[in-house]
């Protein structure tokens, strides 16, 4: 009797000093991923975005229909589809989008018990003459399972953190497509305009060679100096070297473009004629800054932190007591002596960190310093992408504007040099003003070119920036958190 009533003391006093254990533990509240007062309200140069001709009709988030329909052009089409299937850095983050699932799941096996089977066989023989030849064997099957119970949320805490890890993968995955069909589009278009101002550079070093022998010949006969013919001379070398530099400049490009689809062969013919198109963008009136929540790195920063909130709650349940219930259960199925009875057991223990509380309150503060960690690197993401935002935006307009003008420009000189070989062939005008007026107006193409060119890269990093989509900023709400 004093034995039993002596254990129940001991219970009651266990149960105390475990609740005491659990009271002294800090608790940390779970908070959403809370960014609203990082975001603006408006993007500062939106209203740029008027001066920019638009599709009223098209508007969408997803990045690879948007690039698509941008430019539709099949060569690039197919580039950038290859890229999408053969890219190493595309083919690596889709890996990694499958390990994080398997991770996820084994972060929430824990929640289910442990059930494990078990079977024995024994056989004993015994040949003494005194007694007989006699021999006994049995037939064991056994059942155990074990189960933590997570009352404090430990284990639900490292499973939506891992969860978050997934989506953190799959985002990840988003920004590789956004960035590949990024680079793949600009690496087509410089090739495109590089064999394009290359076949211009051939006239103007073609016109530069004739002035060359027109001074070489008016020299002998004293007509000018010395000085117009090694000025005619650095003119032709300069403009030959411009045409090596970029036949240079396209053999790079064209190797970099191989180099993200993973291919031999770029798969169109460089030098073919070609227009550089016009890039079709939907009509954006205006951009709310809550279009830094449709790009991808904006979301990998808050899967990321959101991971670590659920860290910090994972770090703080292992103060608490940890419940268990495990269970046996036992039978003899086969004997020379018979069934044996059914014989099972449960128990169910509570242990609490007592002796190593320093190290787990130690753990603790090292996951809220990645906490910390995580919020620092998501607001200089929000901080970056805002600045990419707003500088996209204005090269958008101010390409606009440069592109009228490299028209407007082409046009005149254009017109002038019309007016000009009128008067050659009329003997009003020499051969070297013809000529002086030709490469006025290639150089004038010249820049035009590069105009086109330049258009096209602002608005592909306006597509980069915007995360790849032009529609209405999307909210989705996953494990509780807002954003």
């Amino acid at each position: 009797m004093c034995y039993n009533v002596l254990m129940n003391k001991l219970s009651v006093l266990l149960v105390v000093i475990l609740l005491f254990v659990a009271g002294c533990a800090r608790y940390i509240d779970k908070t959403a991923a809370d960014i609203s007062h990082n975001i603006p309200e408006y993007i500062k140069n939106s209203d740029i975005l008027e001066q920019i001709d638009g599709d009223d009709v098209f508007a969408d988030n997803d990045p690879i229909q948007n690039m698509f329909y941008m430019f539709d052009d099949q060569n690039l089409r197919l580039i950038m589809t290859t890229a999408l299937k053969n890219n190493p850095d595309v083919l690596s983050v889709a890996s990694r989008i499958r390990q994080a699932r398997s991770e996820a799941l084994i972060a929430g096996a824990e929640l289910f018990p442990t059930v494990s089977i078990g079977a024995d066989y024994s056989y004993t023989g015994n040949n003494s003459s005194s007694t007989g030849s006699t021999s006994k064997s049995n037939l064991n099957l056994s059942a155990t399972f074990s189960w933590e119970l997570d009352i404090f949320g430990r284990i639900d805490s490292e499973k939506k953190a891992a969860s978050e890890r997934v989506y953190a993968a799959e985002n990840e995955l988003v920004a590789a497509r956004v960035s590949l069909l990024s680079d793949a589009a600009v690496y087509y278009f410089s090739i495109r305009s590089s064999a394009i101002r290359l076949n211009v550079y051939k006239k103007i070093t073609e016109n530069y060679n004739e002035l060359l022998k027109v001074y070489r010949q008016q020299l002998e006969f004293g007509f000018v100096e010395a000085s117009e013919v090694m000025k005619a001379e650095n003119d032709f070398l300069n403009a030959y070297n411009s045409m090596k530099n970029l036949e240079v400049e396209l053999e790079k490009n064209k190797n970099a473009l191989l180099v993200l689809t993973g291919g031999n062969d770029i798969g169109f013919d460089v030098f073919s004629e070609y227009t550089m198109p016009v890039p079709r963008l939907p009509h954006i009136e205006s951009i709310s800054a809550e279009a830094i929540l449709n790009r991808p790195d904006v979301k990998v920063s808050i899967n990321n932190y959101t991971a670590e909130l659920y860290r910090t709650l994972g770090s703080r349940g292992a103060l608490y007591p940890s419940v268990r219930i495990s269970g046996s259960l036992g039978q003899i199925v086969a004997s020379s002596t018979g069934v044996g009875d059914l014989v099972w057991q449960i128990a169910g223990s509570i242990s609490a960190p007592l002796l190593n509380r320093k190290e787990l309150y130690e753990s603790l503060n090292i996951q809220e310093e990645s906490e910390k960690q995580a919020r620092y690197t998501l607001t200089k993401t929000i901080n970056t992408a805002l600045s990419e935002i707003e500088d996209s935006v204005f090269q958008a307009g101010a390409s606009e504007n440069i592109l009228a003008n490299s028209r407007y420009v082409y046009n005149n000189t254009s017109e002038t040099m019309t007016f000009i070989e009128g008067k050659y062939e009329y003997g009003l005008a020499d051969i070297v003003e013809m000529l002086k007026s030709r490469n006025e107006v290639l150089n004038t193409k010249l820049s035009l070119y590069t105009s086109e060119y330049n258009n096209i890269v602002s608005s592909i990093n306006l597509y980069k920036a915007l995360g790849g989509a032009f529609g209405k900023p999307i909210k989705t709400v996953e494990n509780g958190i807002d954003y």
